[in-house]
């Protein structure tokens, strides 16, 4: 929204900017979700100028309007949001509230918010919506004070959801003593998780294994041989092993992928087509990274 110098008939010397700002601000803390959808855009795209109206709504008592206050803050991106959002962690009552809370410190990315959110993701009263906020906004902030406590959030914690999110932040911050803990992730038995279903499983076992193709490590392969040949022919599972190995580019994974590929293939038409297209892949990225 542009500026404007157009002073109110008042004579009070605010702008028409700050007049619709105002009148931004009230619709959002309405309480009517319509309204406050409506205002949300708007405010985002006037931005600074809009951050200490929005801060004043933090501890507004309705947590409708304390969320897209919250949410609001983290898309404008002001660090004069921080100190604000960082007090939230521990004044905020509501759950869904300090979720967005942290993620909006983490698209922020301001260190003053590395161990407010370590103590977050290592706070097991915490939510695991909570926590798992925490480690996601720890891999975007990259900072690698984060990598031991991510590390023994994915071996240990007993939320999927926490384990899933750490796997994706170790692979953000591209440290390889990540790499012993990701590959025990592509193969864990999830005994300590609470909350755990054969979705949460895989995406630990995906998002671990992708971390590990980001960090190109040559321990990873044989581990990734390992799920490829073990998983089922038509598991989603094998297909995570193809992709991972394919990425990685080691020509370690050839010999294995031409095995599976003639011995193994799926019974199901279709997932036998996507199966050897994904082999195919496979096989071309690791041959080009081996030519190049």
């Amino acid at each position: 929204m542009p500026e404007s110098t157009f002073s109110s008939a008042g004579g009070s010397g605010e702008t028409e900017s700050d007049q619709s700002i105002e009148s931004l601000v009230r619709l959002l803390a309405s309480g009517q979700k319509e309204l406050g959808a409506q205002a949300y855009a708007s405010l985002v795209s006037i931005g600074g100028r809009a951050v200490a109206p929005i801060v004043a709504l933090l501890h507004h008592e309705n947590s409708s309007t304390r969320y897209y206050a919250v949410s609001i803050l983290g898309d404008i991106g002001d660090p004069g949001a921080v100190e604000p959002l960082l007090a939230m962690l521990s004044d905020e009552e509501d759950e869904e509230v300090r979720s967005v809370a942290v993620a909006s410190l983490g698209q922020l990315g301001d260190a003053r918010s590395v161990a407010p959110l370590l103590a977050v993701l290592q706070d097991k009263g915490e939510g695991s919506w909570v926590r798992s906020y925490a480690a996601d906004a720890l891999g975007k902030l990259g900072d690698h004070r984060a990598v031991e406590p991510l590390i023994d959030a994915l071996l240990y914690d007993r939320s999927g959801s926490v384990r899933s999110n750490a796997a994706q932040a170790l692979g953000l911050l591209g440290d390889r003593r990540a790499v012993g803990a990701l590959i025990q992730a592509t193969a864990s038995d999830l005994g300590a998780i609470e909350d755990a279903d054969d979705t949460t499983e895989l995406e630990i076992v995906w998002y671990s294994a992708y971390s590990l193709a980001q960090l190109g490590d040559p321990r990873s392969v044989e581990p990734l041989i390992e799920l490829l040949i073990a998983s089922a022919p038509d598991s989603l599972q094998r297909m995570v092993a193809i992709e991972t190995l394919g990425a990685v580019g080691d020509e370690r994974a050839l010999v294995a992928l031409d095995s599976v590929q003639k011995l193994e293939r799926p019974s199901d038409e279709t997932l036998a087509a996507s199966f050897d297209r994904y082999i195919a892949e496979a096989k071309q990225r690791i041959r080009q990274r081996q030519s190049g």
